[in-house]
């Protein structure tokens, strides 16, 4: 009982049993008269305590049920009040209010405890939980009868008995609590209450039982041994205010697990018949009334088990079809039903054991522009967008094939056996379909697909993982060539793409290593042939693949988020080496600068951090700025531009002419230099139509009194023709490639010797 009680109820219970323990002692070691007397008193104590505990538990709500407590505290009340009558006829003498009437409060008691204790929990969820609660409840009740009648009611009756119907009715209305309290505490989940209280009563009937049938023999003391056990009665019924109803306060009855409330109906039944069998033994005949509740007991525990037999076959039915259910939930994914990626892994896994039918075909599948749809439209339009994708993905595959949605946006199909025609067919037919309009709530979404496919054969045997891989680098290859379009997973793409991804790897640590470097390509004066100007140009000097131009790492730089950092290293570096050649009559070193940076809200900082670190006067320095750098914000980079240009730092604009708005940007910018772009000067000469736009691009810059480079000059030719042009500056290889900045030095300083000889 201590483990279902909690620790302060078994401390309580030690203390009422030592409490009613001690009285006992006293009882059997004083004279019968006094001891009656100190009886009365402890009880009515006892009785007292009891009392002021169910009534400040009503008062305080305890757990929200009033009228519980209530109930069982005005049933107290009026068993306390008996007791002090009682008490009353003890002291004086006499019998102040008849035995009889005395006892009817008591009998009150044992009706107000059965209100409160039904008032206690909720019927059982359903017909069959009703049924079953209703079992247990014959099971023992006629479990606790039998042993009352025998040990009794039965002896009372006899004829020449002792027949006191007071303490026969106590028995009754004790045997009645004790089996409601252990019904509930049979279906209660966490209620310790219920516990002690079942074991008050159990108590309480025990001593009412033993009190009936030492009523029937009147030789023997009752009130010298009995009476501390009704003490330890009251203590406990007093204790149950202390201990928590628990969580199965207000909810509905159900079966506690094994001995807790499975076997609970039948131990009590068990009781009963092993009572009945010893007194059809002891008397030698079988009274009709044992037989009718026996009988009664037999058939509610026949019912209840066939009852159980009827729940457990339908549990079992419910637990396979839910474990049906998740076995199906595990294997989809649960928006669009189809396999998900643990089932497409394993039917890809096995596709490829050897010995396998065929050789499979793997197709990565990934939508274009759906993050927009989803951003726009919500998360509701998304989902439906996907739904539809799913049903059209598999309509165009065959019934052997494996459809997935591996998370988001992506897709993959696993075909059974396929070569190269029939899966790029089928991505042809994909695309195709997928370029359809889905129409939604909202309106009709426009959305692509890029697909990257992987050819199942030896060398993937026991391998999934490589090929889903391969076919994810070319899924992104196809991405890459401008999406809506299907890409194979070729060695050459193979070994690019996972050279890009070491090199991606190896960036991290690029920086800290110095691994870094940047080359300057100088701007000629094409009249004079000086070196007025450089551009800083960043290269990585990769240990085992020797100097990477930046195509190779900064995009790669700019998905790891490493790219501001490199930009603020670059404008630093170039600003600390420009230092170096400030002796240099009007030299300035140019750095490209980035879209994100431009965008960011730091340039104008950063610029200035650089500037003041190094020492280089701000004219001294030029921005690199290309047309993508000013489309997503124009407004945004039109206040950064102004900022630096306030700085007195230059701006140039890259790439000039190729875009579609360079002019207005000319009129709305502060451009201190345009850069005409290679394409137009490598085909002067060739195309008149480009020798006709590069003048008019000269001219536009001298009229505005922009500075205007030519970029990509590589022949004498185009030199000569530049210069006819009456542009004012070149850079490109026929004067140098990008150098590192000693070499530079170099030439600035044979310049400067040249000039001095003559």
């Amino acid at each position: 009982m201590t483990s279902l009680l909690s620790n302060a109820g078994a401390r309580f219970t030690v203390g009422a049993v030592a409490a009613a323990v001690a009285v006992q002692a006293l009882l059997l070691a004083w004279p019968s008269g006094t001891a009656t007397t100190i009886s009365q008193a402890a009880l009515c104590a006892a009785l007292g305590y009891a009392v002021a505990a169910y009534l400040h538990a009503a008062a305080t709500r305890r757990y929200g049920r009033f009228w519980m407590w209530a109930i069982a505290g005005f049933g107290l009340v009026l068993w306390c009040g008996a007791n002090l009558v009682m008490l009353g006829n003890e002291v004086t003498g006499r019998e102040l209010v008849p035995g009889t009437l005395v006892a009817l409060p008591t009998l009150i008691t044992f009706g107000c405890a059965l209100i409160a204790l039904l008032m206690l929990p909720t019927a059982p969820h359903g017909w069959a939980g009703k049924l079953r609660m209703t079992l247990d409840g014959v099971q023992i009740s006629t479990a606790l009868l039998l042993p009352g009648w025998i040990l009794a009611v039965e002896p009372a009756l006899r004829p020449g008995a002792n027949f006191q119907w007071v303490s026969i009715s106590y028995t009754i209305g004790s045997l009645a609590v004790l089996a409601v309290a252990l019904l509930l505490f049979s279906g209660a989940q966490g209620q310790p209450a219920l516990g002690m209280l079942s074991g008050a009563t159990a108590l309480a009937a025990l001593y009412n039982l033993a009190g009936t049938y030492l009523t029937i023999d009147t030789s023997l003391p009752t009130d010298r041994y009995l009476d501390g056990l009704m003490l330890l009665v009251i203590l406990l019924v007093a204790g149950t205010t202390r201990l928590p109803l628990g969580a199965g306060t207000g909810t509905a009855w159900s079966p506690r697990p094994l001995v807790g409330g499975w076997l609970m109906p039948y131990l009590p039944a068990v009781t009963g018949l092993v009572i009945s069998a010893v007194h059809v033994v002891g008397t030698g005949h079988l009274d009709l009334v044992v037989f009718g509740l026996a009988g009664l007991m037999v058939v509610a525990i026949l019912a209840r088990q066939g009852l159980s037999l009827w729940m457990t076959a339908r549990l079992t039915a419910e637990l396979t079809e839910q474990r049906q259910r998740l076995a199906h939930q595990a294997a989809h994914d649960p928006l669009t039903g189809l396999a998900n990626r643990s089932v497409f892994a394993e039917r890809l896994a096995a596709a490829l054991t050897p010995g396998a039918p065929g050789a499979p075909a793997l197709l990565m599948i990934d939508l274009d522009g759906f993050k927009a749809v989803n951003d726009t439209l919500g998360h509701g339009a998304g989902d439906a967008l996907l739904v539809e994708v799913s049903g059209r993905l598999t309509a165009l595959t065959r019934s052997g094939d494996t459809v997935a949605r591996l998370g988001g946006d992506e897709f993959a199909v696993l075909l059974a056996d396929a070569d190269a025609p029939a899966a790029a067919g089928l991505a042809e037919r994909l695309l195709a379909d997928l370029a359809r309009p889905v129409p939604l709530d909202t309106g009709d979404a426009a959305v692509g697909a890029s697909i990257g496919i992987t050819l199942g054969g030896d060398g993937y045997l026991d391998d999934p993982g490589r090929m889903l891989r391969d076919a994810d680098l070319a899924l992104y290859a196809a991405k890459a060539d401008g999406k809506g379009r299907h890409r194979f997973a070729d060695d050459a793409l193979i070994t690019e793409s996972l050279n890009r991804l070491e090199l991606d790897g190896e960036l991290r640590n690029a920086l800290v290593r110095g691994e870094l470097k940047i080359h300057y390509q100088p701007v000629v004066d094409l009249d004079s042939g000086r070196v007025t100007g450089a551009e800083a140009l960043l290269r990585w000097q990769h240990p085992q693949r020797g100097l990477l131009p930046p195509a190779m790492f900064l995009p790669a730089a700019e998905a790891n988020g490493l790219l501001p950092e490199i930009d603020r290293w670059v404008l630093h570096q170039a600003a600390r080496q420009a230092c170096e050649w400030q002796g240099e009559s009007g030299f300035s070193v140019s750095v490209n600068v980035t879209a994100g940076h431009v965008l960011s809200g730091r340039l104008v900082h950063d610029v200035r951090e650089a500037l003041f670190a190094s020492g280089l006067p701000a004219a001294r320095m030029q921005l690199e700025l290309t047309e993508t750098s000013l489309l997503h914000d124009l407004a945004g980079a039109a206040v950064t531009l102004t900022e630096l240009a306030e700085m007195g730092v230059r701006v140039a604009l890259d790439d000039f002419g190729t875009g579609y708005a360079s002019l207005s940007y000319l009129q709305n910018l502060p451009i201190h230099a345009i850069k005409i772009d290679r394409s137009f000067v490598q085909r002067l000469g060739d195309d008149s139509t480009s020798s006709a736009v590069t003048q008019a691009l000269v001219n536009l810059a001298e009229t505005l009194g922009i500075s205007q480079i030519a970029e990509g000059v590589e022949t004498p030719d185009q030199l000569d023709r530049l210069r006819g042009l009456q542009c004012a500056f070149g850079q490109g290889f026929f004067f140098s490639s990008p150098i590192p900045p000693e070499e530079l030095t170099k030439v600035l300083a044979d310049e400067r010797a040249a000039a001095s000889s003559s």
